[in-house]
């Protein structure tokens, strides 16, 4: 990354340029080893984000430039999704489309859902989440609308620290009974940042516009 480079990004603060050649990164561009970030970063602007990372010194640096390329060209930051397969049959989870949120979860085993009936089906996986992030469960929408089928408790959390194996929980709202089969779509999976907070008891809370209006306080 050259010196102009970063200027461009991170803005022309002398401070900013000091701890970039204290990280190496100067006029002339050298390999350097990648030092994993262990929590996601909010983008909301590229400028205060990289900016926070590099004064954390926990962004990632290689020899010709700061982040892979997404599927747009852009550069961004990349997270790992570790996978582990339970069952020969269990297909990885992926993204059916460039840009998707949710990875497509699919069965591993044939099974039959009846009217009225919650079953839990299983995807042959177990999963390692990337630090500070969730996986949320959702249902396909095309399970929703063309056969009354979705995920009962949607979005199911799959937390950070569980190896357990993946399982779905559907409901068949339909009037007929559900096939599902090996290999089918049957969920959607969306990886997202998650925020820890330090609970602290208090004898009151700040007043506000809303107030305790709650369940249909708003209107219909």
């Amino acid at each position: 990354m050259s010196e102009s480079f970063a200027r461009a990004i991170f803005g022309p603060a002398k401070q900013h340029i000091r701890v970039l050649r204290d990280l190496g990164i100067g006029k002339t561009k050298i390999p350097t080893e990648t030092v994993r970030t262990p929590r996601p970063i909010p983008l909301q602007s590229w400028r205060k984000a990289l900016t926070c990372s590099v004064l954390r010194t926990k962004v990632s640096i290689h020899a010709n430039r700061p982040y892979p390329l997404n599927y747009k060209g852009n550069y961004a930051m990349e997270f790992i999704l570790k996978v582990k397969r339970l069952t020969e049959d269990a297909t990885l989870p992926s993204y059916a489309h460039p840009g998707d949120a949710g990875l497509d979860l699919f069965s591993c085993h044939d099974s039959v859902i009846e009217p009225g009936k919650v079953s839990l089906v299983k995807t042959g996986l177990s999963i390692e989440l990337p630090p500070d992030t969730e996986a949320q469960v959702r249902p396909k929408s095309g399970l929703a609308i063309k056969n009354n089928v979705t995920v009962l408790n949607t979005p199911g959390t799959i937390d950070e620290g569980y190896r357990g194996e993946v399982g779905i929980i559907l409901i068949n709202h339909g009037a007929i009974p559900f096939v599902i089969k090996k290999g089918m779509k049957i969920a959607q999976m969306v990886i997202k940042p998650i925020i820890r907070v330090r609970v602290s008891e208090v004898q009151t809370l700040q007043d506000s516009q809303r107030g305790e209006g709650g369940f249909g306080s708003t209107g219909l």
